[in-house]
């Protein structure tokens, strides 16, 4: 008896379906559980599983905006393998320096 989930040519279907952002925001997902695995700082399986969960949405979020960049959908898994390996509150303290620097340059007051 064949087994319809077994089958290679289901799974060529189902990941045919997924875009290239879901694909890098699943390998985040895995990718980000693996570290944590490895450094085995975090004790709570609770906070593994978010900060994996956080990985892949941050990823997901980032390569939907590739394109602003004029860069190709092939580079999300690049992006996803990145924000993995340095974590959620590494990306995060990076952007809010990206940030609080451009608001300082970009003075409000002025007019």
């Amino acid at each position: 008896m064949k087994m319809p989930e077994k089958d290679p040519i289901n799974w060529q279907a189902f990941f045919a379906l997924l875009t290239p952002e879901m694909r890098a925001g699943i390998f985040a997902f895995f990718f980000a559980g693996l570290r944590i695995l490895y450094e085995a700082k975090e004790g709570k399986t609770l906070r593994k599983l978010l900060e994996s969960l956080m990985c892949g949405a941050l990823t997901y979020a980032a390569a939907s905006g590739l394109s602003y960049f004029e860069l190709p959908s092939g580079v999300s898994i690049c992006v996803g393998g990145m924000i993995s390996l340095m974590g959620v509150d590494y990306v995060r303290d990076k952007a809010k320096k990206i940030f609080e620097k451009r608001i300082e340059s970009d003075d409000i007051t002025k007019h």
